[in-house]
C-alpha cells in the first residue's frame, strides 16, 4: 500500500490526551517474573543555584523520595513518590497494590530486610520467592521458619562448611 503511517510516542500522545491509558503499554510488552524495588533521592531547590551563589542565600534543599519497581524487561510496575521521612520499607504495600501483573521473583536490597515486607510480598503474590539480603545482626522470626530464616541461615551454613 506504500502508506506512511506515523505512530504517535509518548510525548505526543501526552499533548493531545488528558489521561493517558498506562493498560496499552504494558500490553504491548510480555511482563516479566521479576519484581526489583529500589528508591532515589530526587534533589529539589527553593531557589536556582546562581541565585544562592550570588547573593550567598543559604540553600532550602528538600530530597523527596522516588521509590520504583521495574521488571527484568526494564518496565516500571508501579511509583511512589514520598517525603524524605518516609522509610523504604513502608511503601512496599502501595507499590504492591500498583503491580497488575503476576511475578515470581521480588528483589531488593538490604534496607528491605524484615519480615514486613516478606510479608507484604507474599500478602500480593503466596508463592514469590522474595531475594533480599539480611543484615549482618539479622534475627530469625518467631513465628516459625520463614524465606527469611533462610536467607539467614544460608550464610552461616556456608561458614560451617
Amino acid at each position: 500500500m506504500k502508506a506512511d503511517i506515523t505512530i504517535p510516542d509518548f510525548s505526543c500522545i501526552s499533548k493531545r490526551s488528558i489521561v493517558f491509558p498506562r493498560h496499552i503499554l504494558t500490553k504491548a510488552k510480555e511482563p516479566g517474573g521479576i519484581v526489583i524495588v529500589d528508591s532515589t533521592g530526587l534533589k529539589v531547590y527553593g531557589k536556582d543555584e546562581w541565585h544562592q551563589e550570588k547573593h550567598d542565600v543559604p540553600a532550602r534543599r528538600t530530597w523527596p523520595r522516588m521509590h520504583l519497581a521495574i521488571d527484568e524487561n526494564h518496565n516500571v510496575l508501579a511509583c511512589e513518590l514520598t517525603t524524605p521521612e518516609v522509610n523504604d520499607p513502608t511503601v512496599i504495600p502501595d507499590l504492591l497494590d500498583q503491580i497488575t501483573t503476576p511475578f515470581d521473583t521480588f528483589m531488593g536490597d538490604g534496607v528491605y530486610d524484615g519480615e514486613p515486607v516478606s510479608q507484604a510480598v507474599l500478602n500480593k503474590r503466596l508463592n514469590a520467592q522474595v531475594v533480599v539480603p539480611p543484615h549482618k545482626n539479622a534475627v530469625c522470626s518467631d513465628a516459625g521458619y520463614t524465606q527469611r530464616d533462610h536467607s539467614i541461615y544460608k550464610p552461616l551454613l556456608n561458614k560451617v562448611a
